[in-house]
């Protein structure tokens, strides 16, 4: 009987997260003009919006260890689930493979616009994302491809690291275009659903990145580094759309401090990334050979690769 009532509470609660994000959703097209409604109907889907966020966080904190054994059990079923709930290697490659997804199509995105509207900010952006793509596609291939070579996945680190290294050049150039030019039009959605994807990936990159730095899994730093860099970007992003969108009053010199500030922020992080991922995969490097855990015929093999 016990069982089934956590069944019923882990079911009850998802419900009401969909529900939530639905009226979530339905609430932003609202503010946006995108449904017109009456202003009771804004004021309505508002509160009822607060309500039920305020509501799912509070099950969420009180029923979570419910939620997450019943879930944990639920994957546990299946083999290749069970496999994403155990391994946390494993499960940042695949969630690494969907951000490699959805880097193409950030990717296309911003290509598209370097097209139709060509500007520096928009092929910096380009740029950027082809690298950061670059960089998540070698490290997903080589650990396909030598799941056991440590020496490879060190040299693809230190690639990763370089890459890294390379970002705050491209980054640089926007961040001048946006100070001389800061007039592109973005719609309000377009803000709404930057914010809301941006804010998530900076929490998560955040966390994931000092999770994955107490695995010492090199592969899995590298890949969670390269989501910290991503989110670094968007932020950077967003906050140039939101002056454009938001700011009908243009303070310039405000503006250009702010986007100076940040840019000069996200930068200065993205490049200690990189530069803190090639030292420690010189240091890994180093250890394997000195301490003797890695065969002298494979080292022989890397080489003449």
């Amino acid at each position: 009987m016990k069982r089934i009532s956590q069944k019923t509470i882990v079911l009850m609660s998802f419900l009401l997260f969909l529900t939530t994000i639905f009226v979530i959703i339905i609430d932003i097209l609202m503010l946006t003009n995108l449904i017109i409604v009456h202003t009771i109907g804004k004021y309505f889907t508002n509160a009822l919006a607060a309500f039920l966020l305020v509501f799912s966080l509070y099950i969420l904190i009180t029923r979570y260890k419910i939620i997450k054994k019943e879930v944990v059990n639920y994957l546990s079923r299946n083999k290749f689930t069970r496999k994403m709930v155990k391994e946390y290697d494993f499960r940042t490659a695949m969630f690494s493979l969907i951000s490699l997804s959805f880097n193409l199509c950030l990717l296309a995105y911003y290509l598209g616009f370097t097209i139709f509207n060509f500007n520096f900010w928009f092929l910096s952006l380009t740029i950027y994302y082809s690298l950061l793509f670059f960089a998540r596609e070698i490290t997903l291939y080589n650990l396909y491809r030598h799941p056991n070579n440590y020496l490879k996945k060190i040299k693809v680190a230190k690639t990763c690291g370089i890459l890294l290294c390379l970002l705050p050049l491209y980054l640089y150039l926007a961040v001048r275009e946006l100070i001389n030019n800061n007039n592109f039009n973005f719609p309000q959605i377009h803000v709404i659903t930057m914010a809301v994807v941006t804010f998530y990936k900076v929490i998560m990159g955040i966390y994931n990145s000092r999770k994955a730095h107490k695995t010492n899994d090199i592969v899995v730093i590298s890949l969670r580094n390269i989501n910290l860099a991503e989110a670094l970007v968007s932020l950077l992003a967003l906050e140039a759309a939101m002056f454009t969108a938001f700011n009908d009053n243009h303070n310039v010199i405000f503006e250009r401090t702010m986007l100076v500030s940040t840019g000069l922020v996200v930068t200065t992080l993205t490049l200690f990334i990189g530069i803190n991922m090639i030292v420690r995969t010189i240091k890994e490097k180093n250890s394997v050979i000195i301490g003797g855990n890695y065969e002298l015929e494979d080292i022989y093999r890397e080489r003449e690769e």
